[in-house]
Formats: C-alpha cells, structure tokens, sequence
C-alpha cells in the first residue's frame, strides 16, 4: 500500500526515495522551455547523484 514504506528497510528504496523530488523537478519542463543536449545530460546526473 503506498505510504507503508518505512525508511530503513530497504537502501535503494531509501535512496530513490531521497531523490524523487529533485527528479520530479527534473522532468517538469515548461512547453515553451528547451535545454540543449549535453546541458540536459549534466542536469540529469546531478539529479541521480
């Protein structure tokens, strides 16, 4: 059920769960809004370090 994870018992849950709003950030992109590739690339990789 969602909400029942507690912290703790799983590390890559944890982890994930650490990043998930700065990925949710990352993939908001407004429709007027572009970002060259490699610009993209190197945002991304902040996101899941």
């Amino acid at each position: 059920r969602i909400g029942e994870y507690k912290q703790g018992k799983d590390p890559k849950t944890d982890e994930a769960l650490s990043k998930i709003d700065n990925i949710n950030k990352f993939l908001r992109q407004g429709l007027d809004e572009s970002a060259p590739y490699e610009e993209t690339i190197q945002q991304l990789m902040k996101v899941v370090r």
